[in-house]
């Protein structure tokens, strides 16, 4: 955790997606940019469009239902190729939004620099056959880049790409929101790693009071008594600032499952953190466990016991 913003592993590993969808459930559009290392936000760009596609860079077949895969799909299909017509220069995300729009094209932020990009070509050849037509050159998606579109159509909005050495940042634009991801609503933002090719990870940067209200009713239920769900949010505070088990490999803090500690945000709509289950986040905010001053690197606990306990001492020695 860095300057109390967490960053929660959602889709990883084999479960990275190739393509990932966002939608507003609170809140209009979204801004794009990166993560910077004290997890604050760089604007690089934004849109108004409520529904949006993360998908990774290159060609993309989308099918009769709007779904983005990496090959072809059965029965009818549009195909968004990786090669393109890019043109540089531009000193701002307007002035290249205002290009893009001229040429029927979108903005990007590729190694630093706002450009435009134009076309979808399935081969170099078109791509430099239009080029002189654009005043630009020929240029291909790379393994590292990633495709923003409007949700279920081939109308890109944005296109990111650092070498993988920033990872694509969306975030909901207003001052209260909640965004729709796979069935759950979630505060904050979302990254998109894709640093060495291959399907995207799913994090989500989220304020660490937030982080907590989205998992205490997971672990022990929204409906407890008051005095038992702020006990366990002083434990989920410490847990995930005495962790950072993913970090280093995977470039998040904590996972959203048992492996960590199972976080679900603001819930599905029917089920969720409650107005108890807040109210003890909020009477305990700040609140955590130390030993001699310390504090507890692994604030473990369980959700049953089998009807016994053991001393710490004769499990962890």
């Amino acid at each position: 955790m860095t300057n109390d913003m967490v960053k929660v592993g959602l889709r990883y590993g084999s479960s990275a997606l190739f393509s990932a969808n966002l939608e507003n459930a609170v809140g209009s559009g979204y801004e794009f940019g990166y993560f910077e290392e004290d997890r604050s936000f760089t604007s690089l760009g934004w849109t108004e469009e409520t529904a949006v596609s993360m998908t990774a860079a290159g060609t993309i077949y989308m099918d009769g239902s709007g779904t983005y895969s990496p090959s072809v799909p059965a029965g009818g299909f549009r195909a968004m190729g990786g090669w393109h017509v890019q043109i540089g220069g531009f000193r701002s995300f307007e002035e290249a939004s205002a290009r893009a729009r001229s040429e029927g094209g979108w903005p990007a932020w590729v190694d630093w620099e706002h450009v435009v990009r134009i076309g979808c070509y399935e081969s170099q050849g078109e791509a430099e056959a239009a080029a002189g037509q654009y005043g630009g050159r020929a240029i291909q998606s790379s393994s590292t880049g990633v495709v923003v579109t409007r949700t279920r159509t081939t109308d890109i909005l944005f296109e990111f790409d650092c070498s993988g050495v920033h990872a694509l940042g969306v975030r909901p634009s207003g001052r209260e929101t909640s965004t729709w991801f796979k069935g759950y609503q979630y505060g904050g933002g979302f990254e998109y790693p894709r640093i060495t090719g291959g399907n995207l990870n799913v994090v989500n940067v989220v304020g660490l009071e937030d982080y907590v209200k989205g998992v205490i009713p997971y672990e022990m239920g929204g409906a407890w008594p008051l005095e038992a769900l702020e006990a366990q949010a002083v434990c989920a505070r410490t847990f995930v600032q005495g962790h950072s088990k993913h970090l280093r490999e995977s470039g998040f803090d904590v996972c959203n499952g048992v492996d960590c500690q199972v976080y679900n945000g603001h819930g599905s709509g029917g089920t969720g953190p409650s107005e108890t289950s807040d109210q003890a986040v909020e009477n305990t905010a700040g609140l955590c466990i130390y030993y001699n001053g310390t504090l507890v690197q692994d604030a473990v606990y369980h959700s049953s016991d089998g009807g016994a306990t053991e001393d710490g001492a004769n499990v962890w020695g």
